[in-house]
């Protein structure tokens, strides 16, 4: 229960302002796990893909650090997922 917090607590940081802030993200990844994970890389994807800027890239890096994978893994999973 904790983690799932804290996972829920990380989408609605990482993601703010991209999604609806009263959704119930925790229930939604405990009932919806694989179609949460694609929604939210579709969106990342887009902003990566729309981010000549040091925002999408700074988005892709804070993910890497938060779940301790390389950053071209995460481009190839973002690529991937898309």
């Amino acid at each position: 229960m904790i983690q799932s917090r804290n996972t829920a607590n990380l989408i609605k940081t990482v993601y703010h302002g991209k999604i609806c802030s009263n959704c119930d993200i925790e229930r939604i990844s405990k009932q919806y796990p694989t179609e949460l994970a694609y929604v939210l890389a579709m969106i990342l994807a887009r902003s990566v893909a729309n981010a000549a800027d040091y925002e999408g890239k700074s988005r892709v890096d804070y993910l890497s650090d938060r779940l301790g994978i390389e950053r071209e893994e995460t481009f190839k999973i973002i690529q991937y997922s898309a």
